[in-house]
């Protein structure tokens, strides 16, 4: 009764003297483990052990106190010796409850010590002896988490899998599954983590965890310039989950990505699988009219008016893509009309009636409300009048070279004053020259801003 007193108002020395006392005066086995356990809570590890092997000795049956004074040892920070010892008892007492957790302890003791390997291996290897105990299974995951917090995230994935297999329906699995993927992602792990994370989400497809790190590695592959790995998750997650915003995105981005890399012809077909699968989404059509504008941009003006005049067929009322079309429309003009090129006033009249006439007729009837669009048919309404009255000026020039040249032929045959002939003859062809070159430099003066638009009528978002 005095000891018990006193320990509890916290009197530890004199509890210690009382309980030294008691075990003089009636030295059993009771009082041993009672003077153990107190010296055990007063933090004195090393006299614990000292009545705990006593009282041993007198009860070697007790797997208690076999169990207590590995604890003991445990606690004296010799961690190996106690595990050793732990595992003697337990292989003595197999159906005894306390000395696993002696060796749970020395579990959380080992990932103190940075040691969440040799943590692992004993959890594991306590799971065999009782692998229905809640207890040892969280001391496993806690453990394979630890290892992948020191780095090694790969061989915790392979014991996190083992462990998932094990117990597929424990939530501790699971969490941990779901943490070491993470860790393998964040390791730079990518194709791996992905590989599992699918896995995740085909057995658990109400999980959140698997789509956002599907997400998060689209980003990542993005950002490696590798748009047909990211395009591939993006199309597969839409399949499963087809009305997720995220999923959308993801894939549209993947798509633009491939076009700004080169590869606009995939680019497109998937635009168009992606068109067909969502046909009253608004970013598959809005990726369309990227691309078309990236065809501008690479200088296949005709393959982009051809998009351009499908996409308007499917959707004839919408505005974005009547100003896609409208674009296409007229950048295709302007890039026949430089393809062929000024060699003659005829041609040139020809090619501004047949390319710029029709353009900006068709584009002006579609009745588009844009200033941009505005802007672009009053420049290119200007440059016909302006080419129209150059062409005017330069036939005149032409035929009027053309009459002297003749009249200073026929006077230098009559009169046969050669060296005055051959003057006028060249000068009148300089004149004639001057007057055509002028024509064609200012064509091609104007003609190189025109893809300078194509960028800038890029669809908005």
């Amino acid at each position: 009764m005095y000891t018990r007193a006193a320990e509890a108002l916290e009197q530890y020395d004199d509890a210690d003297f009382a309980s030294a006392e008691l075990l003089h005066r009636v030295p059993n086995v009771a009082n041993l483990q009672y003077r153990a356990d107190l010296l055990d809570r007063m933090g004195r590890p090393v006299d614990a052990e000292k009545f705990f092997r006593q009282a041993v000795q007198r009860d070697s049956g007790s797997a208690y106190l076999r169990a207590r004074a590995a604890w003991a040892v445990l606690d004296q920070g010799r961690i190996d010796e106690a595990i050793a010892e732990a595992w003697s008892v337990v292989e003595s007492f197999p159906d005894d409850e306390f000395p696993p957790r002696v060796l749970r302890v020395a579990c959380a003791r080992l990932r103190e010590q940075k040691q969440p390997a040799e943590a692992l291996s004993v959890a594991e290897r306590l799971l065999d002896h009782e692998p229905d105990v809640d207890a040892t299974l969280l001391e496993a995951v806690i453990s394979v988490e630890a290892l992948a917090e020191h780095g090694q995230s790969t061989v915790a994935l392979s014991h996190s899998k083992r462990l998932f297999a094990r117990y597929p329906d424990s939530e501790y699995t699971l969490t941990t599954m779901r943490f070491v993927t993470q860790k393998v992602f964040e390791a730079g792990g990518t194709d791996v983590a992905v590989e599992q994370a699918w896995a995740l989400r085909d057995r658990f497809p109400a999980d959140d965890f698997p789509p956002k790190l599907l997400w998060a590695a689209c980003e990542r592959f993005r950002g490696q310039n590798r748009p047909q790995q990211a395009l591939q998750i993006g199309q597969r997650l839409l399949r499963a989950r087809p009305g997720v915003d995220e999923n959308m995105r993801q894939t549209v981005l993947a798509i633009e990505q491939l076009a700004a890399l080169g590869g606009i012809g995939t680019a497109i077909a998937s635009a168009w699988l992606l068109l067909d699968a969502h046909p009253e989404a608004q970013r598959p059509r809005l990726t369309m009219s990227f691309l078309i504008s990236k065809l501008c941009e690479n200088g296949q003006p005709e393959e982009a008016l051809a998009q351009a005049r499908e996409l308007l067929s499917r959707f004839p009322e919408d505005v974005e893509v009547r100003r896609r079309y409208a674009w296409a429309r007229l950048l295709d003009a302007d890039a026949k009309l430089a393809k062929i090129g000024p060699d003659s006033i005829a041609i040139l009249n020809t090619a501004q009636a047949e390319h710029y006439g029709g353009a900006i007729t068709e584009v002006e009837s579609m009745g588009l409300r844009d200033a941009d669009i505005a802007r672009a048919l009053a420049t290119r309404r200007a440059y016909h009048a302006e080419q129209m009255a150059v062409s005017v000026k330069g036939g005149c020039w032409t035929i009027a070279g053309a009459i002297v040249s003749a009249v200073l032929v026929l006077i230098g045959l009559s009169e046969l004053w050669w060296p005055g002939f051959l003057y006028l003859a060249i000068g009148g062809l300089l004149v004639w020259a001057i007057v055509a070159s002028a024509v064609r430099r200012k064509y091609q003066r104007d003609a190189r801003t025109w893809p300078r638009e194509a960028k800038a009528s890029r669809p908005r978002r």
